[in-house]
């Protein structure tokens, strides 16, 4: 049996998807779920909070070519290094019926 809360079952559901390729996109988060047993079905609340995050950086070798018709003009050849990196923090409610 169960944990209850006033009077209602409750359980704890926790998560962590880690990438295997590709992007770095990870996310985890916490629930807890309420499930009070009902003839014949089962009815569900879910309060959860969940955390993202997406990173990566990318390196490139950036040029500019001269203007054949300005004297002034330069061969520039530098690296450019890109990262972003940007996190999402969720807040949550969920219902569902079971039959």
């Amino acid at each position: 049996m169960p944990p209850e809360i006033l009077g209602f079952p409750l359980h704890v559901e926790a998560f962590y998807n880690l990438p295997l390729s590709g992007s770095k996109f990870t996310s985890y988060g916490l629930s807890l779920v309420f499930r009070p047993q009902i003839y014949r079905f089962d009815l569900a609340c879910k309060l959860g909070v969940e955390w993202a995050n997406l990173k990566f950086s990318q390196f490139t070798q950036a040029s500019a070519s001269p203007d054949p018709n300005d004297p002034r003009s330069v061969f520039y050849n530098f690296p450019q290094n890109w990262e972003l990196d940007m996190g999402w923090n969720f807040y949550k409610i969920e219902l569902a019926a079971y039959f």
